[in-house]
């Protein structure tokens, strides 16, 4: 059997080859979320989609728009981030919500209204 191939499908297969393991890559480079993320870890997810889920079986799809830094101190961290969803709303009932990623990562935050989360960190002293 003989299978034939034309220069445009060999192209998009080249194309689809070369850029798969580099999509791959950049998502198992990104760290992984928990109640220690940082500001520099949610960095890496912006622009992304979510999936919010209330626990009760209401899901919202939604992207991480901004993240925006208080002024630094000593020993602590306060950053927010902020979701939108497709259509532009950013409205949901304050309360504890789990957000996760197409890559697996996942983690509960405290969802204020606005679609805003916010942080404050407390990093102990290094040695």
């Amino acid at each position: 059997m003989l299978i034939t191939m034309n220069k445009r499908s060999f192209m998009l297969g080249t194309a689809a080859t070369l850029a798969a393991p580099a999509a791959m890559a950049a998502a198992s480079c990104r760290p992984a979320l928990d109640g220690r993320s940082g500001r520099l870890d949610w960095q890496a997810y912006l622009g992304e989609h979510f999936e919010l889920d209330d626990g009760q079986g209401a899901r919202a799809s939604v992207r991480l728009a901004r993240i925006s830094a208080a002024p630094a101190r000593r020993g602590c961290e306060q950053f927010s981030l902020v979701f939108e969803t497709p259509q532009g709303e950013r409205a949901v009932p304050t309360g504890l919500y789990r957000l996760e990623h197409a890559d697996g990562h996942a983690t509960a935050l405290y969802m204020s209204e606005g679609l805003r989360a916010d942080f404050n960190l407390l990093h102990s002293a290094r040695a």
